[in-house]
């Protein structure tokens, strides 16, 4: 409980103690890389497996990889996929289409174009 003087008024706060948090407890001496605080100020790399074939709104879980916090079980971390348009290719489902303009003669005759995929491996269209 905490004293506070207002003008003639005085009131009563509960607050949690500065001290300890509202633990209870103290740490005799201070962690020199925590500060007492129990815990460390991280960063982390992570490397994530996209495979083929995820659409946007797919999602890849982590899990325990989330923030730390004293007392509490470690958060999941939860990446969701987006999707970016492209210039040659549109997605539908699991395949992939793309818009090519023929002539009148090329389509009444046939025609043969190479096309590069995403993967950059080249393929012809006939």
């Amino acid at each position: 409980m905490q004293n506070v003087q207002m003008g003639f008024m005085q009131m009563q706060m509960q607050t949690v103690c500065p001290t300890c948090q509202g633990k209870g407890k103290t740490m005799a001496q201070k962690c020199p890389h925590c500060k007492a605080k129990r815990v460390v100020s991280d960063s982390k790399t992570i490397d994530l497996e996209i495979e083929q074939g995820m659409a946007s709104g797919d999602t890849i879980i982590l899990e325990k990889e989330g923030e730390q916090v004293p007392d509490l079980t470690r958060g999941d971390l939860i990446f969701t996929i987006k999707q970016k348009s492209h210039p040659t290719f549109k997605r539908v489902g699991d395949n992939l289409f793309s818009d090519i303009k023929l002539s009148l003669e090329q389509a009444l005759l046939g025609f043969s174009k190479t096309m590069t995929h995403l993967d950059k491996h080249k393929f012809t269209v006939q």
